[in-house]
C-alpha cells in the first residue's frame, strides 16, 4: 500500500527507486571475491618426469571457483584465474580444488613438420593422437582424476604428481 502511494507522487517513484538500487547492489561491490586468497604454482611430473610443455592445469572447487596454469619446460606452473569483471590475477580463493591436467590443445607447426618428418623417414612410429598419450586419460577430468589439493593463504608451492 506505501509502495502505490509513493508511486503516485514524483518523488516517491524516485525514493523507490533509489531504494530498490541499495537493495540489489548493497554488499556486492564488483561481484569479486573478496575472502582469503592464495597463489599457486608448482610443477607437474608424470612417473617422476616433468610432463610436456603446453598441457594445462586446472584446479576448480565445490564453490565455483576455476584456476588455470599453463605447464612450461621443466614442468613448473603457475595458477590465473579470470575474475567476473574480466581481470586476470594470480590468487584464487583458499580451499579444496580437483585438480586435472589435460595434454597441449595443438601441436606447434614446427613439431608437427619434425614428427611427419621422422615419420616419413622411418625414425618416427605412428602414434595417432599423441597428445591423447601425454596424459593418462584419468587425470584429463576433475570428476575422475582423483587428485585434491588445497589452497591456503599466502603463497603455496603445490606440485601435481600424476603416476
Amino acid at each position: 500500500m506505501l509502495v502505490l502511494r509513493l508511486l503516485t507522487c514524483s518523488r516517491g517513484v524516485w525514493a523507490v527507486l533509489a531504494v530498490a538500487g541499495l537493495l540489489l547492489s548493497g554488499g556486492c561491490g564488483s561481484g569479486e571475491y573478496s575472502g582469503p586468497s592464495g597463489a599457486v604454482s608448482g610443477k607437474v611430473t608424470l612417473g617422476g618426469e616433468a610432463v610436456p610443455a603446453g598441457c594445462t592445469v586446472s584446479f576448480v572447487s565445490d564453490q565455483g571457483f576455476t584456476a588455470t596454469g599453463t605447464v612450461e619446460s621443466g614442468g613448473s606452473y603457475k595458477l590465473s584465474r579470470v575474475g567476473k569483471t574480466g581481470e586476470v590475477t594470480g590468487e584464487i580463493p583458499v580451499g579444496t580444488y580437483q585438480v586435472s591436467v589435460t595434454p597441449p590443445a595443438e601441436t606447434s607447426e614446427a613439431d608437427y613438420d619434425k614428427m611427419m618428418e621422422e615419420q616419413s623417414s622411418g625414425e618416427g612410429q605412428p602414434q595417432g593422437d599423441a597428445g591423447q598419450e601425454v596424459i593418462p586419460a584419468k587425470y584429463q577430468t576433475t570428476q575422475t582424476s582423483e587428485l585434491s589439493k588445497d589452497v591456503t593463504e599466502g603463497a603455496n608451492t603445490i606440485n601435481v604428481e600424476l603416476e
